[in-house]
């Protein structure tokens, strides 16, 4: 048996799904999309530092020192974009499609964060260019059911580029992910997505799926 390592640089892309407010999936019109129209993602864990329990005797030496283990309470998902991509506005940020005829030209913003949930794949460039069985490797981090989506920050339009960022909080997986619902299975792992973690990486052979125009069907 050998460990695979994870040599990566770059990012590929994104894979966003929609998700209800149980996680579950959602099929239809424009339930996922793929885009390389991004700057950085980024993961952070949320951590609870754990409960001191500290007592001093009377010459002020401890008598009691200790302390729990810290916890992870959800992951951050920080997406920073360089294409004002509407579906995905749409689909992390709560933004409302802005429509002109069949086209989605832009997003409005109210009072409320996303009520529903998402996921997001990305998919990262194997140093060295190592194939495995005549495919190339890649890295693959996924968070499978994220929260309370939103815009992050401020909108700056300046002398220079344009960035918008969108964020999320990762939760413990839900059964309802299982391998995904595209069924390529980037995990390698028949049983799917550990329920009850939160994000997960691994050296994968499943290569990126293709860049799609704006937001597609889930079947």
């Amino acid at each position: 048996m050998a460990t695979k390592m994870l040599n990566s640089l770059k990012g590929r892309v994104i894979r966003i799904t929609r998700l209800d407010e149980c996680g579950v999936p959602v099929v239809g019109a424009c339930s996922t999309i793929v885009s390389a129209g991004f700057i950085t993602l980024g993961f952070t864990p949320e951590v609870e530092a754990g409960e001191e329990y500290t007592q001093k005797n009377a010459w002020g030496d401890f008598c009691i020192s200790e302390k729990d283990a810290d916890r992870n309470k959800w992951v951050n998902v920080a997406l920073s974009l360089c294409e004002v991509n509407p579906d995905i506005l749409d689909i992390i940020g709560g933004g409302s499609p802005i429509t002109d005829g069949t086209d989605t030209i832009g997003s409005s913003f109210g009072q409320y964060n996303n009520l529903n949930g998402f996921a997001i794949e990305v998919w990262t460039k194997q140093a060295g260019g190592n194939c495995d069985g005549g495919s190339p490797e890649w890295g693959y981090f996924v968070a499978p059911y994220c929260i309370n989506g939103s815009l992050d920050g401020s909108i700056t339009i300046e002398n220079g580029t344009l960035a918008v960022d969108v964020k999320g909080e990762g939760q413990k997986a839900t059964a309802s992910w299982g391998v995904n619902p595209y069924l390529d299975n980037p995990l390698l792992t028949a049983a799917g997505f550990p329920v009850g973690d939160m994000w997960a990486v691994v050296r994968t052979t499943v290569q990126p799926p293709a860049v799609t125009d704006g937001c597609v069907a889930l079947a």
